[in-house]
C-alpha cells in the first residue's frame, strides 16, 4: 500500500520517486496479482495498491507501472478527487481505461469510520460506489477504509462492506496468510525505509 509518491514532506506515507523506481523494478521481476483475485493469488504473490490518489500516483507511479506492465488498484476518496495534489476526475478516467488498474473506493469523505453513525457508515459506502460508477461507468468491487486500523474502522461496523463491496481492506501491517475476513483485509504500508529494505535484500 501507498499514498504519496514524489511528494516533498517527510512522512511515512510519503516516498520518494526514487525509491518507488526501485520497487517497481523490483516488482517487474516478482508476482504481482490485482486486488480483486486476491483469493486466489499464488503463494509469494504482490498486490500493490494506493490510496486517496495523490497527483504523483499519476505523475510518476502510473508510467513506471506502465512500462512494467504491473498491476495496481486505486482506492479513491471522491471528496480529494480534483483537489489541489490530487489527481483530476480526467485523470483517473485515464488509469481506469488502463487494463493494469483497478479502481476502488475510499469512501466519500476521507473520516474515520469509528465516528459515524450507522446511516452515515452505510452512506459513505454505498454513495462512494454509486459516485464512481456514474463517473467511470462501473461501480467498484473493492473498498479501502480510510485510517484503517482495526479501532479506527469501527470494532464492528467493518462486516458492513460485505453489503456493497466484493472485498473490503484495511490497514493492519501484515501480510496476508489466508483471508479471515474478506471484508477487512490487512496490507502493509510501504515506506521509504521498507522498500529499501526489500529491494536491498535481493
Amino acid at each position: 500500500m501507498l499514498h504519496q509518491v514524489g511528494g516533498r514532506e517527510k512522512s511515512e506515507f510519503n516516498v520518494s520517486e526514487e525509491a518507488f523506481i526501485r520497487m517497481a523494478d523490483f516488482l517487474a521481476s516478482s508476482p504481482v496479482d490485482r486486488a480483486e483475485n486476491i483469493a486466489g493469488c499464488a503463494p509469494g504473490s504482490s498486490l500493490l495498491t494506493f490510496d486517496d490518489v495523490h497527483e504523483g500516483v499519476y505523475r510518476i507511479a502510473y508510467p513506471a507501472l506502465r512500462e512494467r506492465n504491473i498491476p495496481f488498484t486505486l482506492f479513491v476518496s471522491l471528496s480529494l478527487l480534483d483537489r489541489p495534489g490530487y489527481i483530476t476526475s480526467t485523470q483517473l478516467k485515464e488509469m481506469a481505461a488502463d487494463p493494469l488498474a483497478t479502481i476502488g473506493s475510499h469512501g466519500m469523505n476521507h473520516v474515520r469510520f469509528r465516528n459515524l453513525r450507522d446511516a452515515d457508515y452505510r452512506r459513505e459506502l454505498s454513495e462512494s460506489k454509486e459516485a464512481l460508477g456514474r463517473l467511470l461507468g462501473q461501480e467498484p468491487e473493492l473498498f479501502a477504509f480510510p485510517y484503517g486500523s482495526e479501532y479506527e474502522c469501527g470494532l464492528t461496523g467493518k462486516r458492513r462492506v460485505r453489503d456493497y463491496y466484493r472485498y473490503g481492506f484495511g490497514t493492519v501491517a501484515m501480510p496476508v496468510t489466508a483471508i479471515a475476513h474478506d471484508y477487512f483485509i490487512p496490507r502493509i504500508n510501504l515506506t521509504e525505509q521498507l522498500i529499501h529494505s526489500i529491494t536491498d535484500s535481493k
